[in-house]
């Protein structure tokens, strides 16, 4: 296996993703100065978030998807996934996503105080304002399947030649870059490696697909709906201003419904998650893809896929970006 030949595809794979993320950033450039210019368009949080993401999903992704398409790749062997593996590869989803981001929501913790002001979630702030139907359509439908689709199909079909293991942590690491904050960058990697996993020993988009949507559902559709159940607002406010026991207490009995549903949720979750981990114990060793004759050697890995121009340019964009975003 020729070392420069294999740094150089990674290479183009890098400067590849990172013209098209020029691109997606010129869009989102040119639609800022129109909302400067018409300020009542992001008057309404729909309209903003909608807004916001228009420029990437209508032009500058499927730019991204055309350039990475002119790099040749392969399709892995396809296998179907039966309904059963389906729901246990749902279930692993869960400690994977809600685990890591605890520990991401606990780096950013620490990093807030030490910095003396905290770490802004820019997702739970859009999320806080946004119709459900909105967040539904953007993060259930249409992030699901651009993402699945150009960091799953598109990074793994032009980099499994070279070994499964390289495809699923390449997706993973440059999937959770692509979020460009800390919030995100944890459970989006490991999430990511996960999905890449599912893509890589099926072939099927489609079962990738399915488990993001899932994810983004339970996370941010029906988390979100259960906690506006809640009212959690008016009672903080409450409590903030000094009031009587009585009244948070009236409230807490008025929104008691929805605490009880949310507390249900939050158990069913945990339940999950304890169920998510057992499995990937029980299935551990099915978790290690198997090596072949055209994988990277042992060792290079790293130097080889991470150690060029395009891969440490794409990089240091978006760990500039995630620094920017702590600061």
């Amino acid at each position: 296996m020729d070392a420069k030949q294999v740094r150089r595809h990674f290479s183009l794979l890098g400067f590849t993703f990172l013209l098209g993320i020029a691109i997606i950033y010129a869009l989102n450039y040119v639609m800022e100065q129109v909302c400067l210019w018409k300020p009542e368009l992001v008057t309404d949080a729909n309209r903003a978030l909608i807004l916001s993401v228009l420029p990437m999903y209508l032009l500058g992704m499927p730019a991204l998807i055309w350039l990475v398409r002119r790099i040749p790749g392969e399709t892995p062997v396809q296998h179907s996934m039966k309904p059963g593996h389906f729901i246990q590869g749902y279930i692993i989803c869960v400690p994977l996503m809600y685990g890591s981001n605890i520990i991401g929501l606990i780096i950013t913790s620490v990093i807030g105080m030490l910095k003396g002001s905290p770490v802004e979630n820019q997702v739970s702030t859009i999320l806080d304002n946004t119709n459900l139907g909105v967040i539904f359509f953007v993060t259930v439908i249409c992030a699901p399947i651009y993402e699945e689709y150009i960091f799953r199909k598109l990074v793994v079909d032009r980099t499994v030649k070279y070994g499964k293991s390289v495809a699923v942590l390449l997706s993973g690491i440059m999937f959770g870059l692509f979020h460009g904050n800390l919030n995100q960058f944890v459970y989006a990697t490991l999430l990511g490696m996960f999905l890449a996993f599912i893509y890589v020993n099926t072939g099927k988009l489609r079962y990738s697909i399915g488990l993001h949507m899932l994810v983004n559902f339970m996370g941010g559709v029906a988390s979100t709906w259960l906690l506006r159940q809640m009212n959690l607002e008016e009672i903080t406010m409450l409590e903030q201003a000094g009031v009587s026991e009585e009244q948070p207490m009236t409230v807490y009995m008025e929104n008691l419904p929805g605490i009880m549903m949310f507390g249900a949720f939050f158990l069913l979750i945990i339940c999950l998650g304890i169920a998510g981990v057992v499995l990937l114990v029980l299935h551990r060793k099915k978790l290690v893809l198997p090596r072949q004759e055209s994988d990277i050697p042992r060792g290079k890995a790293f130097s080889w896929v991470l150690c060029n121009a395009g891969m440490i340019l794409y990089c240091i964009f978006w760990i500039g970006k995630i620094v920017y975003q702590l600061l």
